[in-house]
């Protein structure tokens, strides 16, 4: 027999955006910033769904955890109802006594955005789950250091039947699983933009699939201004082996959809075998070719990865345009799949920049059709810094993929307006190869800098914890201002530190300053020195947490 108690079970339902802080007090109304509520959970239960007036929980600076201050997790969401943090530099949702941080079940019209999620719970099925939601909106998320132990097929973020999403400023880093280590999604459709799949690796050599991305769609997907990087698969042996992959796009039974992956950087991903990436085109089941029915890879970099078979294997028709194949350890840049129980599948490359030129591409059964058009190059890329510097594989000015592309895009593809490092996509006489556009000085004087060129910019310690010393030399005194930009692993600028214009036009020549970086996130970051609105040097630094 049991003996229940059941006491104060009303609550009140609230038509109002609620606050939520850490030194906040449930007790409190938690209609205004000045008394807000202390657990999060409390707030997503008392806001009202209401479709003509969405609400947002907002929820100030702070580490948000059941030790430190009562959070209760999962914490459960409501259509038409956000839930915001300050800053994702700042506000951390971190959660080791349960499996899953964020639930997300029948729902429609919601925002989660501005937090970092963390966790040292060895035993998740990901930081949360999203079935049946529609026009879901994910911005401005860090997810990392997640270790998926279950056997079931979860990542860091996993997604079923879910219509309209985006995924918006999101980094995945950092995480490990048995099936796959970043975001799955089993069915669904959507857009990713300015996105960091980084360092995310499966270890289970039975039930292995996908690593950084595995996303089965039932409608359009565009990926536009990502990076994937650093990421290894398992292998299988057993007996009912998955083909596996580091980023897997491809479609549901009976369902047609397009892939546009614009803009985006694919390195340094390993496989010990298969191929390294898969997409998946309509197939041409009415045997119309036309440009609107294919998916498209345009202006996209494909380097350092390695596998014994391809870079990429296509599937179903793809235009391939102003993309770049090279210093891939692979078996063939492209794999072309053959599939005999459909029509042929198109494949056009124009103005692509493929080490091997057209032997590098696997046509399987010889079974397609392969459009080799103009402006296809075989040709060292000259990346900056061989790649090892920021902007990753970016161009260097002797680079032949500058000017090397082509505007003349198939019907329907629109470009983003900046490149993957967000300066302007289209510079000079026309669009370069790759991701990053090569970016001229405005005149032939930009070259001429009035600095020593012995500037010696360094930062100590590196890495670091909580601040560093950023040092430099400039030798004469010619300048107005001197500052130094801080920019994320993805290109975005964080952080402006202004140096004393005093000092500098006085020449005393070496120069200091601290940035205090306890707001910000791990990771690697760029410190550039710019001096009377030129830049200079730039260099990595490391936070550690």
């Amino acid at each position: 027999a049991y003996n229940f108690h059941i006491q104060n079970a009303v609550l009140d339902i609230v038509n109002s955006d609620l606050f939520v802080a850490t030194d906040g007090d449930d007790n409190n109304s938690g209609l205004t910033s000045a008394e807000p509520l202390q657990t999060i959970a409390l707030a997503l239960r008392k806001i009202e769904s209401d479709s003509l007036n969405p609400k947002t929980v907002h929820v100030a600076a702070g580490v948000y955890d059941n030790h430190l201050n009562n959070q209760l997790y999962p914490l459960t969401l409501k259509s038409f109802t956000n839930l915001s943090g300050a800053e994702m530099e700042t506000t951390f949702l971190q959660n080791d006594y349960i499996s899953t941080m964020i639930q997300i079940h029948n729902v429609h019209d919601t925002v989660v955005e501005n937090f970092t999620l963390h966790s040292s719970n060895q035993d998740r099925v990901g930081f949360f789950p999203a079935a049946y939601l529609n026009r879901g909106t994910f911005r401005n998320l860090i997810a990392e250091g997640a270790v998926i132990t279950r056997e079931s097929f979860f990542g860091t973020v996993s997604f079923s039947l879910v219509d309209n999403l985006l995924m918006e400023n999101v980094t995945l880093r950092n995480n490990v699983g048995r099936a796959s280590a970043g975001l799955v999604c089993t069915q669904g459709n959507g857009t990713f933009r300015n996105c960091v799949f980084d360092n995310n690796d499966t270890t289970d050599e039975y039930d292995s699939r996908s690593s950084n991305i595995y996303f089965t769609a039932d409608g359009d997907v565009k990926v536009e201004n990502c990076i994937f990087a650093n990421s290894y698969s398992a292998e299988q042996y057993g007996d009912w082996s998955y083909a596996v992959y580091t980023v897997s796009f491809g479609a549901q039974q009976y369902v047609e959809p397009r892939f546009d992956i614009y803009n985006s950087l694919f390195y340094n991903n390993s496989l010990p075998i298969g191929s390294v990436f898969t997409t998946r085109g309509p197939y041409n089941l009415d045997n119309n070719a036309a440009n609107d029915t294919l998916s498209s890879i345009i202006n996209c970099t494909f380097v350092g990865n390695s596998s014994p078979d391809e870079t990429i294997i296509l599937a179903g028709n793809h235009n391939i345009y102003n993309t770049i194949f090279y210093d891939n350890e692979t078996g063939y840049e492209v794999g072309l799949f053959y599939n005999s129980y459909v029509p042929p599948s198109t494949f056009n490359f124009s103005h692509c920049n493929i080490e091997g030129g057209q032997s590098a591409i696997s046509n399987w059964y010889e079974g397609n059709i392969v459009n080799w058009l103009d402006g296809n190059i075989d040709a060292d890329p000259l990346f900056y810094g061989e790649g090892e510097d920021y902007p990753f594989y970016s161009l260097t000015a002797e680079s032949p993929c500058i000017n090397a592309g082509t505007t003349e895009l198939p019907e329907g593809v629109v470009l983003p307006e900046f490149d993957l490092a967000g300066n302007p996509r289209v510079v000079g006489e026309t669009i370069d190869m790759g991701c990053y556009e090569f970016q001229f000085p405005q005149n032939a004087e930009d070259y001429e800098l009035p600095v020593s060129h012995n500037y010696q910019l360094a930062n100590h310690p590196n890495p670091f914890t909580g601040e560093t010393t950023i040092s430099f030399s400039l030798t004469t005194n010619l300048h107005e201002n001197t500052r130094i930009e801080i920019f994320n692993i993805k290109g975005q600028l964080v952080k402006q530190l202004v140096i004393n214009p005093e000092s500098v036009r006085d020449g005393l020549g070496n120069q200091q300053i601290i940035w205090n970086a306890n707001k910000f996130a791990s990771g690697v970051y760029f410190y550039k020195l710019v001096v009377d609105g030129k830049a200079i040097d730039t260099k990595k630094m490391i936070l550690l947490k």
